[in-house]
């Protein structure tokens, strides 16, 4: 039977053998967009696992990845990073379980980045129920080439205080976005959702919808950004947020920001900026529309 993915330690990777690829990709993220938590995981994380998806292979099953923090005696904090290949016409999906074992606090700082290749399909599910005393903060950091296909979902349905940051990078032409989040809360469960989708070269396309149930006190934030560069032209992006507030202590946060570089091709650029924003929230039995929207344009 032919192998058609590996999954080993970032410190076993050979001379010869991938690690060109992860010279390159490993820790982009932190030179795309820097931030502190992101600047942790690469201070602290002690390894890594990588994997790779080969040239032209199906995984007929998800691959899932199981992470436990086992707070049973005292406090737990880990850093977790992960380096995915995708290679040119893989077909592939992966699943992360997030749970905390016993009942101390834990703090869990996740570092995922996903390079997909040309005319591949990826699919990944983020799953997260730790408890609320586990605090989760995690990046997932997608590259995609020519034509590629990438379905992101985050479901969170329990935490402390959570942190989820989305990068979607189109950095060839034709590539394709899908993201999705539902959240469901309760408590005083905080989780934070953000998105960026980079659109850098022409034809690309992407797709984010997130849902959200917020009970008692807990508290929804979505963020989405969407970058169009100046050669990115005939973009098409869509962004959609909606939510249901079941106690009147309950609090949804969404903001939506656009910032498009002017390219020659004017009718290009009104027609970027003509799309609508718009969050709905459900409050007490009552529709509320409210429009949060930020379109920067240099």
């Amino acid at each position: 039977m032919r192998k058609i993915a590996t999954i080993r330690k970032v410190s076993e990777i050979k001379p010869i053998e991938d690690a060109e690829f992860v010279e390159n990709n490993l820790s982009h993220s932190q030179g795309y967009h820097p931030d502190g938590v992101n600047a942790l995981n690469g201070a602290f994380a002690a390894g890594g696992a990588f994997i790779k998806v080969k040239k032209g292979s199906v995984l007929r099953q998800p691959l899932i990845i199981y992470h436990f923090a086992d707070s049973r005696n005292g406090y737990r904090f880990a850093q977790l990073r992960i380096l995915v290949s995708a290679e040119a016409n893989a077909h592939s999906t992966i699943i992360e379980t997030f749970i905390n074992i016993g009942d101390g606090e834990s703090l869990t700082n996740e570092v995922l980045e996903i390079c997909t290749g040309r005319d591949s399909v990826t699919h990944y599910i983020k799953l997260q129920n730790e408890g609320k005393l586990s605090n989760h903060t995690g990046t997932t950091h997608i590259r995609q080439l020519e034509r590629s296909n990438t379905h992101a979902v985050t479901i969170t349905l329990d935490g402390g205080v959570v942190r989820n940051n989305l990068n979607m990078v189109m950095e060839d032409e034709h590539a394709e976005s899908h993201m999705y989040g539902l959240y469901l809360l309760k408590g005083n469960t905080l989780a934070d959702n953000h998105t960026i989708v980079d659109n850098r070269m022409p034809h690309c396309e992407s797709n984010e919808l997130y849902k959200g149930i917020m009970d008692d006190q807990s508290t929804g934030v979505f963020n989405g950004k969407i970058f169009v560069r100046m050669d990115a032209q005939k973009t098409n992006a869509y962004q959609s947020n909606k939510n249901i507030l079941l106690f009147k202590k309950a609090i949804i946060v969404s903001i939506y920001i656009i910032t498009i570089f002017i390219a020659s091709d004017l009718v290009f650029v009104f027609g970027f900026a003509a799309l609508a924003f718009t969050v709905v929230c459900v409050s007490l039995g009552k529709r509320l529309e409210q429009l949060y929207g930020i379109c920067v344009i240099t």
